[in-house]
């Protein structure tokens, strides 16, 4: 049912301010515990690598099992009492037979909770923490438009397009991008908005330091000059495929929607770049659209409940959250900057309070935000550097961005280090593929 995992937890003798490092560990002394799975059930091998007395474990553990973002089962071992150079077998208080087959996924999520006082340290302080994935979730699998019998009509006018069914309507305006969404009586896009490409973010501190608002700017606002747009209704749904060259970046775009009668809309983004040409990495590579203010609640799977980024996430827990539009931009830091992302998302909702909005779901886990601020307002690089976040000003609209991959954040140093290849987004060719569908 699982397989082995080593998780090692090292402590240097040093306390930190929980709020600036998240979830710091402190565990005394140098513990390594092994999660072992069996048919029958999971055990944890814990091995205590002190060597003297005064290096016990003194902690207690904390299990609950997690089925798609639910938790169904917790457990407890009171005392975790292992001496120094000694291992000890403790059986975790699930089998097989509590993971429902139907579950997309499965996590299992330990923690560790002192159980005397230390220094600096008080009773039922967490030590240390861990999810352990025992069946994995299956973006592919879920990505798919339902099926529907109801019909479809696709509607030419001068300077746009939509696509209508029983009680819903898209638009695409004369660029060929989506600047209508209703469901009902619900707006989805905002006035004077369209769900278009994105590229770019408010810098952070550590872009900043790099001077990447200068040697990425060509992907702050690349053209897209529409190319061709063909509408048409066929085997009961609409597709639309619009192409664009990008001259600014020497590449071109294709973006292809397929709307089904339940007014789901499936979009292929795809980027196809010239090899060899001698253009900058991007800060990301997604969308962006502006939604009605009043679409102010989010539920998300996927990293939370802090926000999250591709190379700093291993603090967030893959869960199910619901949070406020309000909620997301981080107040603390100094300056504004790009802020609210969750990674690893398996699905993306913005609701109104009664519960009706949008879900994004994607056949890779993907990422998401949601902001009362526009990244331009965030954006210093483009007004005065000194502004603060407490000056930005909540508009009328969410802000919402979703990408195939961002950029991560580095935290290496502030003066011109880039986060690690992995973490960067080059300049090659992308396609992103994603479902907005309905949620009443």
């Amino acid at each position: 049912m699982l397989h082995a995992l080593h998780v090692a937890v090292q402590h240097c003798g040093i306390a930190a301010y929980a709020e600036l490092v998240c979830r710091a560990m402190h565990l005394k002394p140098f513990g390594r515990r092994t999660l072992v799975g069996t048919n029958l059930g999971a055990h944890l091998l814990i091995e205590n690598l002190g060597t003297t007395a005064r290096n016990s474990l003194h902690t207690s553990l904390n299990q609950h099992l997690q089925q798609d973002g639910v938790v169904t089962k917790a457990g407890r071992v009171d005392k975790l009492e292992v001496a120094p150079q000694q291992r000890k077998q403790y059986t975790l208080g699930y089998t097989a037979d509590d993971i429902c087959p139907k579950a997309k996924e499965v996590v299992l999520n330990v923690r560790y909770v002192l159980t005397q006082k230390q220094p600096l340290l008080n009773i039922g302080h967490v030590v240390a923490e861990q999810q352990h994935i025992i069946r994995e979730y299956d973006t592919k699998a879920a990505f798919a438009l339902k099926e529907s019998k109801r019909p479809v009509e696709v509607i030419k006018f001068e300077k746009s397009t939509q696509v209508t069914g029983y009680d819903w309507v898209v638009g695409f305006n004369r660029e060929g991008f989506i600047n209508q969404i209703e469901y009902g009586s619900m707006k989805v896009v905002a006035d004077d908005s369209a769900l278009r490409p994105n590229f770019w973010r408010a810098p952070t501190e550590n872009d900043i330091g790099a001077k990447l608002q200068n040697k990425y700017a060509v992907w702050r606002n690349p053209a897209l000059t529409l190319k061709s747009f063909e509408a048409k209704a066929e085997d009961g749904v609409a597709k639309v495929v619009a192409t664009y060259d990008m001259p600014d970046v020497q590449a071109k775009m294709t973006i292809s929607y397929t709307i089904n009668g339940e007014g789901e809309i499936k979009v292929e983004q795809a980027m196809t770049t010239t090899p060899d040409a001698k253009i900058s990495n991007m800060f990301r590579y997604g969308m962006r659209v502006e939604l009605p203010a009043a679409l102010n609640v989010l539920e998300y799977y996927g990293r939370g409940a802090v926000e999250n980024y591709a190379d700093r996430k291993s603090c967030a827990d893959i869960g199910l959250y619901t949070q406020r539009v309000a909620e997301q931009y981080n107040e603390k830091m100094a300056r504004p900057q790009e802020s609210g992302t969750h990674s690893d998302l398996r699905y993306y909702n913005v609701e109104n309070t009664a519960g009706a909005g949008i879900r994004i779901i994607s056949d890779v886990a993907f990422s998401a935000s949601a902001l009362p601020y526009s990244q331009e307002a965030m954006d210093v690089t483009v007004g005065p550097l000194q502004r603060h976040s407490g000056d930005l000003k909540a508009g009328d609209k969410t802000y919402l961005c979703f990408d195939l991959e961002q950029m991560g954040l580095g935290c290496i140093n502030s003066w011109g280090r880039l986060p690690l290849e992995p973490y960067r987004v080059e300049y090659k060719d992308y396609t992103f593929n994603f479902i907005i569908s309905p949620v009443r």
